[in-house]
């Protein structure tokens, strides 16, 4: 059929991973003036050594196969036999990508569509808009840390409190850990 429909654009997300985690993103269709019948697109990994795609999961489009996968590339296949995706539904995921960091670094994560068709059968002439897969090494150094004592000069048989305050050199990680204790301090 001809390249009647409205154009698209076929964008990825972007995930931040630590090395030996894993991440997922999405693969959205910006706009479905005419709904959207069938997808098939593949998705790649610019730096195949940064990270491997695990997986996919379908999306908006009621039936979803892999038709093949690599550790740096996935193809799916999505139809929407039910019609989810009706005429100017707006944006719609077409899958979820999950994605493991190897090393750390960065890889741009490629779209590639095969086909794109609407409700009518016509192509959906698209675009691609990449993501970005970055992987940061995993440190369980601290950035810093710091012990206190209620008393610095502390009088032998007297309580003390001990604080251990640690924050991890990723701020990432998003905490910060804080311990305290009393202790009787001996005599000399």
């Amino acid at each position: 059929r001809e390249d009647s429909a409205a154009p698209g654009e076929v964008s990825i997300g972007n995930a931040t991973v630590n090395v030996n985690n894993s991440g997922t993103v999405d693969v959205t269709l910006n706009q479905t003036p005419g709904g959207v019948q069938t997808a098939n697109i593949t998705v790649s990994l610019s730096n195949e050594t940064v990270g491997e795609i695990e997986d996919a999961q379908g999306g908006a489009l009621r039936s979803f196969q892999i038709r093949d996968s690599s550790p740096n590339s996935i193809t799916f296949r999505a139809n929407d036999t039910g019609q989810n995706v009706q005429n100017g539904s707006g944006q719609v995921t077409l899958a979820t990508v999950t994605i493991n960091g190897t090393t750390a670094g960065d890889t741009s994560i490629d779209a590639s569509v095969n086909s794109l068709g609407d409700d009518q059968g016509d192509t959906i002439r698209s675009t691609t808009d990449s993501g970005t897969l970055t992987v940061t090494a995993q440190d369980d150094n601290f950035a810093s840390s710091d012990v206190t004592l209620s008393d610095a000069d502390p009088a032998p048989g007297s309580e003390v409190t001990v604080t251990v305050t640690a924050t991890p050199t990723n701020g990432s990680a998003g905490f910060s850990f804080t311990h305290e204790f009393n202790q009787s301090v001996a005599s000399a």
